[in-house]
């Protein structure tokens, strides 16, 4: 039960123990796709099918794709080094005596154009990060390119960071 109208939604999930969980939502001027774990040998067919749903969609319903959001996340787990320390060459040095002393974390979100970079300790993982890469692309953009852009974040920007933070 939803307390604002544009939060209703219809929501169908598949979530069996050997595959990994994944929804489709469908709700008032927004339909959101959502996968967790998921395994890129199998980026063909999760395209095929969540394609045809949204196609369902745009005929059934009349609609038209403004936009789209990707937002990939994860927990990273830092082995060797406390999170502090991975994370404080992110704070400049004027931000850092703002603080009148060493900062326990320095979290950081970064904004250029359509893109949001957060870096945030973990709640879940000890001595963990959680990162999150949100970016918005017009809606004509196609599922295979998200996923070379999702692949790229994940492989790229991660990976990054973990050969940063020694993990």
């Amino acid at each position: 039960q939803a307390p604002k109208l544009d939060e209703f939604a219809i929501v169908f999930r598949r979530t069996t123990p050997d595959k990994p969980a994944r929804s489709f939502s469908l709700g008032l001027g927004k339909v959101l796709i959502k996968a967790e774990n998921l395994d890129w040998t199998e980026t063909d067919r999760f395209i095929a099918s969540h394609r045809a749903a949204v196609e369902v969609v745009r005929k059934n319903g009349g609609a038209e794709i403004e936009s789209q959001r990707l937002v990939v996340g994860m927990h990273i787990q830092l082995k060797d080094r406390p999170r502090k320390d991975v994370t404080a060459p992110l704070l400049s040095p004027v931000a850092s005596q703002l603080l009148d002393g060493e900062a326990d974390f320095s979290g950081v979100i970064l904004l250029r154009g359509k893109v949001v970079f957060l870096i945030d300790a973990s709640v879940g993982i000890a001595n963990g990060l959680f990162v999150r890469i949100s970016r918005e692309h017009p809606g004509e953009v196609s599922f295979e390119e998200l996923a070379k852009v999702l692949r790229n974040d994940e492989e790229r920007k991660f990976g990054a960071l973990q050969l940063e933070g020694n993990l």
